[in-house]
């Protein structure tokens, strides 16, 4: 109901209660007037009640008029119509009752006027007010955050990789897969040595790392920094696949040639190593060694946070710290020279060892992007906003033994002594 139909409604009760109670004491007043002169008290206390509401009740627009524009200040002030007229009546009655003599008086003596019944009204006793007592909902300023993100790793795959940009569909180049013959002093008056190289056009595509979410509009707007949260995260997720493919993809059909495609692992070593009781450093060292062995100088090595840190922390027989590693001032670990960096993006166990400028290269294509597509499929219809996110690019490897991987239990097991 409206409340002014319920300010309406109030008043026309309030005349009719006053109406009614006035002809009520004035039957009563007739009726002792017939009765014996000992109630003379009665019919002047009588008389002087029927005075009394009939000047009230010509005061009663008044007091509504008042109560209208109590509610409408409440109203402005943020309270629910509903409320507002539940407050402002509520706090009327109670002033009204607690200020009338007469009320207090019928409160005293309530077997004085045997006759005259009034309904009981209920107001709500005097408290403390609490949350509990006082409240309804939620109704406390708060301090709201943003959604939180989820954590992001802290070292991509392809900061440790040289980037460029391309055109078209692939990079393509001519690849050396073989040849014969070598360079040899010339005898005065004899041939030179004769060589040749065999080549294969290399082609590493371009492809498409993508992934999209539907959200509702009403979720979109309501949520403060969901537009936000959702740019972050599918952005991470885009990475975090961009990382795996990057280190493992098999460059079959739809995915990147990844470092560990065709790279050297622990059956290149040579048997013959004598590492006495070698650890993870041991391995590491070992595949840089390898590396050089082929011309190749490592200047990367990646590996899973969690061996990084057992490593870091081995100790001796005398309880003394001792890694091979030391740290920069910015905080980057080397060992021999090499830095080394940690990544959940590498299993645990496992690690890698490369030389950037001859192992591979990112080209991109497209960067990553993040767009928001109110028009897909029947979004329109049912208030949907597609989210998405995706890159292009190829990743061309170079040359092939340029790279190891392996786990460190297979590397252990070639080079301890037999």
């Amino acid at each position: 109901m409206e409340i002014e139909k319920q300010l309406e409604k109030i008043a026309s009760d309030q005349k009719s209660s006053l109406d009614n109670v006035r002809k009520e004491l004035n039957d009563r007043i007739e009726a002792i007037d017939k009765g014996t002169a000992s109630y003379e008290g009665q019919i002047n206390e009588l008389k002087g009640l029927v005075k009394e509401y009939g000047e009230k009740s010509g005061a009663s627009q008044d007091h509504i008029d008042k109560l209208d524009a109590r509610i409408k200040e409440l109203k402005e002030l943020g309270m629910s119509g509903n409320r507002a007229a539940e407050t402002t009546i509520q706090g009327a009655m109670y002033k009204a009752l607690n200020d009338s003599e007469d009320y207090k008086e019928f409160a005293r003596s309530p077997r004085a006027h045997k006759g005259l019944v009034v309904d009981r009204m209920l107001t709500k006793a005097v408290g403390t007010m609490t949350f509990a007592a006082s409240t309804t909902g939620d109704v406390a300023e708060q301090t709201r955050l943003a959604i939180l993100p989820e954590v992001d790793r802290k070292n991509r795959i392809r900061q440790f990789i040289p980037q460029g940009v391309m055109t078209g569909d692939s990079v393509r180049f001519p690849k050396v897969t073989g040849g014969e013959g070598t360079a040899g002093n010339q005898t005065e008056g004899n041939a030179k040595s004769q060589i040749d190289k065999d080549l294969a056009e290399q082609t590493f595509n371009a492809q498409v790392i993508a992934a999209f979410a539907r959200i509702s509009t009403q979720m979109l707007g309501d949520i403060a920094g969901m537009t936000s949260y959702l740019s972050t995260e599918l952005m991470r997720l885009l990475m975090n696949q961009e990382d795996s493919q990057l280190l493992t993809g098999t460059g079959a059909t739809v995915n990147l040639y990844g470092l560990a495609a065709d790279a050297a692992t622990s059956s290149d070593l040579s048997t013959t190593a004598n590492w006495a009781a070698p650890n993870n450093w041991d391995c590491i060292t070992a595949a840089k060694a390898y590396l050089a062995s082929q011309d190749f100088m490592a200047d990367r090595v990646v590996l899973n946070p969690v061996d990084f840190y057992q490593m870091a922390g081995a100790k001796g027989t005398n309880g003394q710290y001792v890694s091979p590693v030391y740290f920069e001032a910015d905080g980057t670990p080397r060992l021999f020279g090499m830095p080394v960096y940690h990544s959940t993006a590498v299993a645990e166990g496992s690690f890698f060892c490369w030389d950037s400028t001859a192992a591979s290269q990112i080209f991109q294509r497209e960067a990553p992007s993040i767009q928001f597509f109110p028009q897909d499929s029947d979004n329109a219809q049912k208030n949907l906003v597609t989210v998405r996110v995706e890159e292009r690019l190829a990743h061309v490897r170079k040359h092939d033994k340029a790279v190891f991987t392996d786990t460190f239990a297979n590397v252990k097991y070639i080079i301890t002594p037999t």
